[in-house]
C-alpha cells in the first residue's frame, strides 16, 4: 500500500499531554521552548549550534507539515494539556515503509526535563506504531554522552544494538559517538 494513503493519527492524546502533527503558524510556540534551551540543545543537534530563530523554525514547521501529508516524517509538537504550552518535539524522524520500520527522535525544552514527558509522550508514539504504522521495529539513537536520552530509551524497553564510534563531529569540533537502541513491535 502506498503510505500516502494510510491513516497516521494528526493527534495522540495522553494523561498529561497532547502531540500534535506540525501545522503552518505554529512555529511561533515552538520557537519559544527551543530558543530557551539553545545551550543545551546544541550539545547534541546540529541545527541549534550557531542559535535558533523565528524564522528558521516556522519554515521547518511548515516543512514538516508536508513530510507529514507526504508520510516520509511524522512529526509532532508536545503540548501540556494543563495549560497547552509547547515543550517539545517528538515523532518517527525516519520512515521505512517498506518493511515498516521507524526511528524515533525527540528533543524536550530544558525546564521540563526530569518530569516523565518524554517516555510519556515516546509511550504514545509505540502504541501508534504498533497500531496504525503495524511497525516491526523502531530505533532510537543518540549521542552516548547524553544519559538521559539513553535512559528514556531503556525504560521504554529498547535494547542497545550498538555504537556508531566518530559518528559525527560537535559544536566543538570533538568527534562524538552515536548509541544504536532497537526495539522489535
Amino acid at each position: 500500500m502506498d503510505p500516502i494513503l494510510i491513516h497516521v493519527p494528526d493527534t495522540l492524546v495522553t494523561s498529561r499531554l497532547l502531540l500534535e502533527r506540525h501545522l503552518p503558524d505554529t512555529g511561533k510556540d515552538l520557537y519559544a521552548a527551543a530558543a530557551a534551551s539553545q545551550p543545551e540543545l546544541a550539545q547534541y543537534l546540529d541545527w541549534a549550534v550557531d542559535g535558533i530563530f523565528l524564522e528558521q523554525v516556522e519554515s521547518h514547521v511548515r516543512r514538516q507539515s508536508a513530510q507529514f501529508t507526504l508520510r516520509n516524517e511524522l512529526n509532532y509538537r508536545i503540548l501540556k494539556r494543563s495549560d497547552g504550552s509547547t515543550i517539545g518535539v517528538t515523532g518517527f524522524v525516519k520512515c521505512q515503509w517498506d518493511i515498516r520500520q521507524f526511528e524515533i527522535g525527540y528533543w524536550l525544552a530544558t525546564a521540563e526535563t526530569g518530569n516523565g514527558y518524554m517516555t510519556e509522550a515516546c509511550n504514545a508514539l509505540l502504541e501508534t506504531a504498533r497500531t496504525a504504522l503495524q511497525s516491526t521495529k523502531l530505533i532510537l539513537r543518540c549521542d552516548t554522552r547524553n544519559v538521559q536520552s539513553a535512559n528514556i530509551a531503556l525504560r521504554l524497553g529498547f535494547e542497545l544494538e550498538g555504537t556508531h564510534r566518530r559518528f559525527r563531529r560537535d559544536a566543538h569540533g570533538a568527534w562524538t559517538d552515536i548509541a544504536t537502541y532497537g526495539l522489535l513491535t
